[in-house]
């Protein structure tokens, strides 16, 4: 969309319509021309730009999933050793359970003479 240089009435009246025209015509041709040159310009650097920024995002997505996949493996060694802490655990307390169970049951037995021939008077 070339702008139309407009000049001075004077500026006719002193080189003639004709001259002044091509003036005009000539500037609006050059106009053009630069206009065409930075437009050519601009998509050159949009292009760059935009091959730059999918190359930084493509490293970017890269280090992602390095960092999700250690984060991953860390996640599996730490449920894997609380899973063995807890079984750990687990175990010891039944086996606490288990022990106090015996020692209720043998003062039940105690208490109720249930074990053996024992006099109480005996000592």
């Amino acid at each position: 969309m070339p702008v139309a240089a407009k000049l001075s009435r004077e500026f006719y009246d002193r080189f003639g319509d004709k001259v002044v025209d091509k003036l005009v015509g000539l500037l609006n041709d050059m106009e053009a021309t630069f206009r065409a040159e930075l437009r050519d310009l601009n998509e050159e650097n949009f292009r760059r730009f935009e091959a730059k920024l999918e190359q930084r995002v493509s490293e970017l997505g890269s280090e992602l999933r390095v960092e999700i996949a250690g984060l991953r493996t860390d996640m599996a060694a730490g449920l894997t050793a609380s899973q063995a802490r807890s079984g750990t655990t687990a175990r010891a307390q039944d086996g606490r359970t288990t022990a106090k169970a015996a020692t209720r049951q043998s003062v039940a037995q105690l208490t109720t003479g249930a074990i053996g021939d024992h006099d109480p008077t005996v000592r």
